[in-house]
């Protein structure tokens, strides 16, 4: 994500500043936003509804769902516990996280309930 709304990339910038290179620093392009999804109920994830038309949403940059098939549990909310998430870029920042809400809120997850060992 960060090539694709700053334009820059990381090895190409380590190796400016370890050569103290006064090259300028490239502008950022645009503004990127993520958004993890999170399970609402515990149980097994069965399948996940609303994914047809997210990819041509404008803005999209991935979204990277691979929790099917596994136990989740709404315990945990960090970076760890995600079924997935979702990338997306526009002009702002508000703007990037507005369209990642908007993608994420579309989302429905099918959870076959019950007792997960947290």
């Amino acid at each position: 994500m960060t090539r694709s709304t700053t334009g820059i990339r990381y090895y190409l910038e380590s190796a400016r500043i370890a050569c103290a290179s006064s090259l300028p620093v490239p502008e950022p392009l645009s503004a990127g936003a993520m958004r993890h999804v999170y399970a609402q109920e515990n149980g097994q994830l069965t399948a996940i509804d609303g994914l047809t038309g997210l990819g041509a949403l404008p803005g999209h940059l991935a979204v990277h769902l691979d929790a099917v098939g596994r136990e989740v549990s709404t315990e945990i909310r960090d970076y760890t516990a995600p079924v997935g998430h979702v990338l997306f870029t526009a002009s702002t920042a508000a703007e990037a996280l507005a369209r990642a809400d908007e993608a994420a809120a579309r989302l429905r997850l099918v959870i076959e309930p019950g007792l997960v060992q947290a």
